[in-house]
């Protein structure tokens, strides 16, 4: 199976727009030396990708109170 295919129907949309976020983050914040480190990357891109993941959660969550 392709990498492109397995992350889409992995992830979805969700690491593609946490890898945007990080490039409109280093290009907002060229001084932030974080965001430019291996550690600072892979923290920025997780961060991300868990806010986002809750949210869903959340969202997912009022669903199927609201289905019951």
């Amino acid at each position: 199976m392709p990498v492109r295919k397995f992350f889409d129907n992995t992830f979805g949309n969700l690491l593609n727009d946490a890898l945007f976020n990080l490039q409109k983050r280093q290009a907002r914040e060229p001084e932030n030396d974080e965001l430019f480190t291996t550690s600072g990357m892979i923290k920025t891109v997780a961060f991300h990708i868990i806010d986002k993941a809750e949210a869903e959660e959340f969202v997912q969550e009022e669903r199927s109170e609201t289905d019951e």
